[in-house]
């Protein structure tokens, strides 16, 4: 949580000054940092070099809940200005040097999340791990599913992961969603609708799918494909025998099936045990409780775990029948 200073926002006078100092204060890594807000490590290094910044709008849903910065208006202006002037003076520099560092973000329809992340390092990095090793490598895997119990958070890690895989996949990152369908004979008409892709004149849809894809890297997130899973498996086989460039991200309670699936088990968040009690002060060390604390925060503004509370919160924050 965050830390007490008594600087002010007018004694930064860069951008990558205040990012560190904040990241500082809210007790954060720069990996930490980068997980939270979906970019890479070594682009955060960059931001608190300003080497580069990030629009206006990324700044206020991403980075703001991150630093812990909500309820400081007078921190969050200041970091908007910082932002806005760094990114200002960056395009004015010199057009072909510009062009050679400035790396434009991969196309994708990934929603904007406006809580912090929590937990999930280990997993995030093997996710990591296998879309970017290269063909030759054991780990390399173009079909993976994140399987687990409903509720335990699947989708949020696939999104998590989705963002720092952008400069992986330049052709694109689409989220499919299957959670609202009733009809399995609709999944089709689901991936091309995210695509953009229109029916042949026979009303096939696979022809038109597999050209619009063939020969692009691109990740497609198959999500909540446990009450369509025949049908997610056929069309995932489909897509990956047509375009040995694309690669899938699955969500669902039970594996696909399909040749060369790999999986990874979502467990629960970390969750205080009743018999076997946390010391005073080692509360927060539960990913749970870190996810409490943070929600309870935005609708109790200035809410923190301490000594008066910690006994509500880790009843609440335990496991259902423990």
């Amino acid at each position: 949580m965050p830390r007490v200073s008594t600087l002010t926002p007018e004694k930064f006078t860069t951008f990558g000054e205040l990012l560190r100092f904040l990241r500082r204060k809210a007790d954060l890594t720069q990996r930490e940092l980068s997980i939270k807000v979906g970019y890479s490590e070594s682009q955060i290094s960059r931001l608190e070099r300003d080497e580069r910044a990030p629009e206006e709008a990324t700044l206020a849903a991403r980075f703001v809940p991150a630093l812990f910065v909500e309820d400081q208006p007078q921190w969050i202006a200041r970091l908007l200005e910082l932002g806005a002037a760094t990114h200002s003076q960056i395009t004015d520099v010199d057009q072909p040097q510009r062009s050679v560092e400035a790396k434009p973000v991969s196309p994708n329809n990934l929603p904007i999340q406006l809580t912090n992340f929590f937990g999930r390092e280990k997993e995030l990095k093997e996710i990591n791990r296998l879309f970017t090793s290269s063909p030759s490598e054991e780990g390399n895997v173009r079909l993976l599913t994140l399987s687990g119990h409903g509720g335990c958070g699947k989708t949020r890690l696939a999104l998590q992961a989705a963002f720092g895989l952008l400069d992986v996949f330049p052709d694109g990152i689409w989220l499919v969603e299957f959670a609202p369908l009733t009809d399995s004979d609709l999944v089709t008409n689901t991936l091309a609708a995210v695509l953009g892709v229109a029916e042949e004149s026979d009303g096939d849809l696979m022809p038109a799918i597999t050209d619009h894809l063939r020969g692009k890297t691109l990740l497609l997130i198959f999500d909540n494909c446990e009450h369509v899973v025949q049908a997610s498996a056929e069309l995932a086989e489909t897509l990956l025998q047509a375009s040995s460039t694309l690669c899938i991200l699955a969500t669902s309670r039970e594996m696909l099936g399909v040749s060369g699936e790999r999986a990874i088990y979502v467990p629960s968040l970390s969750m205080p045990d009743r018999r076997h009690p946390a010391l005073p002060g080692q509360l927060g060390q539960f990913e749970s409780v870190q996810l409490f604390v943070d929600r309870a925060a935005n609708v109790i503004p200035g809410f923190s775990l301490n000594q008066s509370n910690e006994a509500a919160v880790a009843q609440i924050c335990q496991p259902f029948g423990d």
